[in-house]
Parts: C-alpha cells; sequence; structure tokens
C-alpha cells in the first residue's frame, strides 16, 4: 500500500525527532523497538496480518531486525513484499523506513500524539483480539478512552433530519450513561453521534480512515479538535495517509473492536455502515439497528440487520437493557421518540414550504446556495422561511451557514 504525504502536514525534509515529551516517553530498547515497528510499517503490501505473522515467530521485534526472517517465513509474501522487506532488513537503521520512523516519533512528540504497541497496557484489550489486530495504533488525546466500555455508532453520510436528531440524542444520552461512545468521524451520522456525546461532556473516539495529521473529511476539522481535548482521535494509518476507499473498510473493523456493540441508524443497501455490523457480528459483539419508515431507503440496511437478529432499538434504554451493567437511563419526556424515523412531530404543523427548507438542510453547515438548490425556492422567499425558521427555534444562523437546531 502506497501512502500520499502531503508536505504541507508531514515534511520530511524539515520533520526532526525531538526528545520524547509524551506517552510516547522510552528509551534503549523500547525505543528502539518503537522505531523498528514504525519501520517495519512502511514497508508496503506487508500490513498488518503480514506484520503479526513475522512477529509470531521471534520473540521480539529487535530479534526479526537481528536474525531476519528464514526464507521459509516469507513464503506467505509476494516477491515484491519480500524484496523490499529483505532490502530493510540488511541494513534497517540507515534505510529510509528507519529516518521515517525517527521522523514520526518528532512528530507524534511535538503535536502531542502518542503510538501505543499490542503490549502496551492504554492498546485497547478488545482490539488484540483480532487476527489483523493492527501492530500500531495512533492516538490524539484521552488514552485512557481506549481502555473503557465503549458503544459504537455509525450511519449514513447523508441522513435525515430525524435520523441525525436520532442519532446525537442517542450518543448523548449513552455519554450519559458512562459509556464512550465511538464512531467513524464521517459527515452525516458518524459526526452528529460525536457531537451528541461532546455536548453532554460525555466522552468519544474518532477513528480516523487517514493518518493523525491528515483530516478527512476537512469540514470536521472543528469537531476533530474538540474530540482530541475531550476525547480521542485513533487511528493505525501511519502519518501522511491520505483518504483511500479501501481504507474504510479497515477503519470500520476498528469501529466496531472498539466497542461492546454497534448501533446503525440509517444504512442504505449497501453501505460502510453494514460492514461495521458485520465485523461486529463476527467479533461477537452487539449489534443494533434503529428501524425505520419503510418507503426511506436509509431504513433498508437497518430492517436488513433486524431480519438477520440484530436488536431493535428505539432508546438508550434498549441499548443498556441488552449490554447490563450500566444504569438504567429514560429519556427526557420532551426527547422521546418511538419511531425514529417517522415525521417529526415538532414539524408537522409547519407549512409545506417550511418544510422544503428544512429537508434541504441537511448538512451541518449549509450555505444559503446549498439550501437554495435543496429547496428550489426563489431568493426572496427562501430568505423570509429561514429567518421564520430560525424564529421558532428549527434552525440556527451563524456566518451565513444555517444548521438544524437539536
Amino acid at each position: 500500500m502506497t501512502h500520499s504525504r502531503p508536505p504541507s502536514f508531514f515534511n520530511f525534509t524539515h520533520a526532526h525527532p525531538s526528545k520524547p515529551t509524551t506517552g510516547n516517553d522510552c528509551t534503549g530498547n523500547s525505543r528502539e523497538a518503537l522505531l523498528a515497528l514504525l519501520a517495519l510499517q512502511q514497508v508496503d503490501g506487508l500490513g498488518a496480518v503480514g506484520l503479526n505473522h513475522l512477529l509470531a515467530s521471534q520473540t521480539t521485534v529487535l530479534q526479526l531486525l537481528e536474525l531476519g526472517p528464514n526464507a521459509r517465513q516469507l513464503e506467505f509474501l509476494s516477491a515484491p513484499v519480500r524484496r523490499r522487506l529483505t532490502g530493510f532488513l540488511r541494513s534497517p537503521r540507515s534505510s529510509v523506513y528507519w529516518q521515517i520512523a525517527e521522523q514520526t516519533l518528532g512528530w507524534l512528540d511535538t503535536h502531542g500524539g502518542v503510538a501505543l504497541t499490542k503490549d502496551d497496557s492504554r492498546f485497547p484489550p478488545l482490539l488484540r483480539e483480532l487476527a489483523d489486530c493492527p501492530p500500531l495504533l495512533f492516538v490524539h488525546g484521552q488514552t485512557g478512552l481506549l481502555v473503557s466500555d465503549s458503544i459504537s455508532i455509525v450511519g449514513t453520510r447523508k441522513p435525515s433530519i430525524t435520523g441525525r436528531q436520532f442519532a446525537q440524542r442517542l450518543a448523548r444520552n449513552l455519554a450519559e450513561a458512562g459509556l464512550v461512545v465511538t464512531s467513524g468521524m464521517a459527515l452525516g451520522i458518524d459526526t452528529a453521534t460525536h457531537q451528541g456525546a461532546l455536548d453532554s461532556s460525555g466522552r468519544t473516539v474518532a477513528v480516523m480512515a487517514t493518518g493523525l495529521d491528515v483530516m478527512y473529511p476537512a469540514s470536521n476539522f472543528q469537531l476533530s479538535q474538540r474530540i482530541k481535548h475531550s476525547g480521542a482521535l485513533v487511528t493505525e494509518m501511519p502519518l501522511g495517509t491520505s483518504t483511500h476507499p479501501g481504507l474504510f473498510p479497515r477503519r470500520n473493523r476498528i469501529v466496531a473492536a472498539l466497542s461492546l456493540g454497534v448501533v446503525v441508524v440509517e444504512a442504505g443497501l449497501p453501505s460502510g455502515s453494514l460492514i461495521t455490523a458485520n465485523c461486529a457480528a463476527e467479533q461477537g459483539r452487539e449489534v443494533f439497528a434503529v428501524p425505520g419508515a419503510v418507503n426511506n431507503s436509509q431504513s433498508k440496511g437497518c430492517h436488513q440487520l433486524i431480519r438477520d437478529g440484530a436488536h431493535l432499538i428505539e432508546s438508550a434504554d434498549d441499548v443498556l437493557a441488552v449490554l447490563g451493567g450500566f444504569r438504567s437511563l429514560s429519556l427526557p419526556a420532551d426527547a422521546a421518540d418511538n419511531c425514529a424515523h417517522g415525521p417529526a412531530s415538532d414539524s408537522s404543523a409547519l407549512s409545506p414550504e417550511l418544510r422544503r427548507v428544512l429537508a434541504a438542510i441537511q448538512s451541518d453547515s449549509a450555505s444559503f446556495e446549498m439550501v437554495s438548490r435543496g429547496c428550489g425556492l426563489p431568493a426572496d422567499q427562501l430568505n423570509m422561511a429561514l429567518v421564520d425558521l430560525e424564529l421558532l427555534g428549527f434552525i440556527i444562523a451563524v456566518g451565513g451557514q444555517y444548521s438544524l437546531k437539536i
């Protein structure tokens, strides 16, 4: 796998290792071992399974560097990967991979990040169970959250208004019940999930499909800063890794593995959320799904999961009842939502025109032009409608951007 490294984030010409000052504090053999893992991670095509296989045949990663694998241990690798790995092992500490490893530690120390190995007490115990458990995790924020009880909430990037509201409310309630709330940092349901947990002063973990220094989507940068200070950003990908479609399923397996269970709120067929749910089922986790309207295409994935045996849920209490061990939680009366995806009761009295405008505000920060394209109203009518919705408390307008008020 080739990793794109935007120079604006991780410039190898100007990055210099510094004395560890964060959770990467290590000396002697422990620092060498961490550098060795970071370097091996750079070998394109080796991957988590390949690296785990190599390390299983040696007592330590430093022994692998000193002794090297025998030919039989490399049979499972393709010829190009064998050549790259063999070349690295001939002179590991003078290789470009080692240079990148040194610079990675320097970047992490400078920016307050941490690289966790599988034998670190802060490494998520549930994640260790995976056959393709990443040998390294990069973390910004509170590493203690990775060993706390967690629930994952995932769903479509293009949710309905009610779906977004339900995800945010569910995350808030589960965080208030004492669970760490985990999601994948994508737009839509993932974003609403992280926001809901933070709004209750709860704790949230965002699993990224990129390096710690590459924010995707870029519109979630401010959210990532909140998470970094009140939760944790987590990824298995090396610094400089840009987004690629093949990385999202890898991210999804970690979202599932970190948690006691996965809740799916709105998902089409097919969808990445179903991949996360399937990973959870394969890993022995609980799977929950929120039912929706039969004519909503974004509910079809949830209905399929329910047919396959997922727990049907309508509230945080339903999740807690299955998990057990957490205090019972009742939603406030004004937040009750027995049918998460039915017509919103508080908007049913609005005029058809206002409901069209409300339905068009599907992103967390929609411009006037975006809303206009979504509802098709003339500019003067749209201006009046937006003012009415803001006065009625349905939306918030900040700096020419419009968002739903949850």
